[in-house]
This record gives C-alpha cells, sequence and structure tokens, in this order.
C-alpha cells in the first residue's frame, strides 16, 4: 500500500490508538507483554496525546491514518506534576520494576526542566522513514513552539541508536551529555 504523500496536521485525542501502535512498533524496549506495551503506552505516549494534545503532531497518509508523530510538552515542570499524579500510580500497578522504570524515565526529565522548557518524543513508522517527514514533524514543532515563546528542546535518546543521534545532530540538537547509555540532547530555535 502506498502512503504518498504523507501530511502533517495537529494531533488529535482520536490519534491515540494509531500512536500507540507507533509507539510499540518502534520501542527500543520490548512490547510484547500487556503489561510492557501499557508500560510503553503510560510513558511515551498517552500523557501526551490526552493532555498535551495541541503541542503534539502527527504525519498522516491521504486517509488521514497516522504513520507518525511527535509529541510534545512545553512545559516539562507541569508535565511531570500531572504525570507524577495520572500515570505513575497506574505504571505502579504494573509492578515494581515498572515502577522504577517509569520514575527512572522521567528522572532527566525533571533534571532537565528547570533550564529547558520543552521535551518530546518522536516516532516513525518504518514506512514513513527516510521520506524528510521526521524533519517536517520537528520543523512544524519547532515553530509552534516559537509562536507559543518557547526556544528550546530537549530529549535523551539511546546512545546505540546512531541513526537517531544522527538525525537529532542534522535537526539542530547537540549533545549536552551521556548518562547511563543515553545521550540528553538540546536544540536552541
Amino acid at each position: 500500500m502506498e502512503h504518498y504523500p504523507l501530511s502533517i496536521r495537529g494531533a488529535r485525542k482520536d490519534d491515540l490508538s494509531a500512536a500507540r501502535r507507533i509507539c510499540e512498533e518502534t520501542a527500543s524496549i520490548p512490547s510484547e507483554t500487556d503489561a510492557q506495551r501499557l508500560f510503553l503506552q503510560l510513558v511515551y505516549c498517552d500523557p501526551y496525546i490526552e493532555t498535551q494534545t495541541e503541542h503534539c503532531f502527527v504525519a498522516v497518509d491521504q486517509q488521514d491514518h497516522p504513520l507518525g508523530y511527535i509529541l510534545c510538552a512545553p512545559d516539562t515542570k507541569a508535565f511531570l506534576r500531572l504525570y507524577r499524579l495520572e500515570y505513575l500510580p497506574r505504571i505502579d500497578s504494573l509492578g515494581l520494576l515498572f515502577a522504577f522504570q517509569g520514575r527512572f524515565a522521567q528522572t532527566v526529565h525533571a533534571a532537565l526542566a528547570g533550564k529547558y522548557a520543552a521535551h518530546l518524543h518522536i516516532d516513525l513508522s518504518e514506512e514513513a522513514r527516510h521520506l524528510g517527514i521526521g524533519s517536517a514533524l520537528m520543523n512544524r514543532l519547532k515553530s509552534h513552539l516559537n509562536s507559543i515563546g518557547v526556544h528550546t528542546l530537549f530529549l535523551s535518546c539511546d546512545g546505540k541508536n546512531e541513526n537517531a543521534v544522527r538525525f537529532y545532530l542534522r535537526n539542530g540538537f547537540s549533545i549536552k551529555a551521556s548518562l547511563f547509555g543515553m545521550k540528553i540532547m538540546i536544540c536552541h530555535f
């Protein structure tokens, strides 16, 4: 099935199931069990689509099916308060290992939130890669953030994922630090 051309639009709450699918398909951690899938959704997807919808964008095919997304919280401090209140209890219910991972996943965000307001997650399904869609999503988000007075983004990514690191470097990010095998990357725009 051909998916050309792809376009970018603002995310909607009804994009949640497609975003979850993309999140699971592209995850660098296991997503084989229901608990693993729910963990991924609660950490990397649901809080953004459910509470930060106006700051999220999706790449869609001609039938308006999402094939990629960029999810953002422009105020990481406020996002973390909500995450701890609404999402961590659900993660905790999955078990001790998930509870630890759910807290660790946000440790970097908490450490950087005072200096850099916005953070993001971006994922593309295989069929949307190498078409410039990731850069287009990044540019759309930067333009949106600029319009609301936010001029810095940060993220963390697996340091072993050389393709992701190269992508972020090409899109204006620089490596701020390496921590537990992760690259902490910052972009000023």
